[in-house]
């Protein structure tokens, strides 16, 4: 493709479906990846982490793939378009909605998980009884 600012992009339908199977690919993969590293129910496993992140990348990108390409990462956007292999106006607008998605994808994990459990969403920390 090279670079370009992407006014072959501007055809709106297309444009839609593809900025909307960003936003929900984002979205999904917060909620299934983050919800896994959470594990209230269970001892921490790196091995259902693990599975659940690269298991859920791959059934996101093969119902968004065919529309939008299947980023779900800005990063991902981004090494694109250095890369040439997309346009700015679609990267700017895919990492827009990619993080919009993740934002809507933490506040759904936020809502289902029980107030006790909330308290880092999945995110990466220090166990029970480590000191910095």
């Amino acid at each position: 493709m090279g670079y370009s600012l992407g006014k072959e992009d501007l055809k709106v339908v297309p444009l839609m479906k593809s900025i909307v199977a960003e936003l929900l690919g984002t979205m999904f993969l917060v909620i299934i990846g983050c919800g896994a590293a959470m594990q209230w129910k269970t001892k921490f496993d790196t091995t259902q982490v693990s599975l659940a992140f690269g298991l859920a990348v791959m059934a996101i990108a093969s119902f968004t793939g065919h529309i939008s390409g299947g980023n779900l990462n800005p990063a991902v956007s981004v090494g694109l378009l250095a890369g040439g292999k997309l346009s700015l106006l679609k990267t700017v607008l895919y990492v827009v909605a990619q993080c919009i998605g993740a934002v809507i994808g933490a506040g759904i994990l936020h809502l289902v998980t029980p107030e006790q459990h909330r308290a880092g969403l999945g995110s990466n920390g220090l166990a029970d009884g480590v000191t910095p």
